[in-house]
């Protein structure tokens, strides 16, 4: 699942960096959180971001590097985060308790869509 990243990044989207988060770039999420909370209304949090400090963001992206069946991908463009992706394959306890999901989040600025 770590190498599902090699087949998307061709010359899809130019300047533009996809890679692995690291927990260097809990602030940079952050902030992009806030950003993004700020342009929508159909997320569940607004320009405030997420309700989390810059050291468990870190430790939530550390946890996505340490489980071979999650995978968080950051894109960068000109050194600004722009956008975010996450796959997170359940354990066994939370698939019994909600049958089946896959937990999905993918969102972008909007500002790297007219780049």
């Amino acid at each position: 699942m770590k190498n599902i990243i090699k087949d998307v990044t061709k010359d899809v989207i130019k300047g533009v960096i996809i890679k692995e988060a690291l927990p260097e770039d809990a602030e940079a999420r952050i902030a992009y959180a806030r950003q993004v909370g700020s342009e929508t209304d159909n997320l569940s949090f607004g320009k405030e971001g997420f309700p989390i400090s810059v050291e468990d963001e870190q430790e939530a992206i550390r946890n996505f590097s340490k489980d071979s069946k999650s995978v968080c991908y950051f894109a960068w463009k000109n050194g600004r985060l722009v956008g975010s992706g996450e796959l997170r394959a359940l354990r066994k306890w939370e698939l019994y308790r909600r049958i089946l999901r896959l937990g999905k989040s993918i969102s972008t600025l909007t500002v790297w869509c007219w780049i």
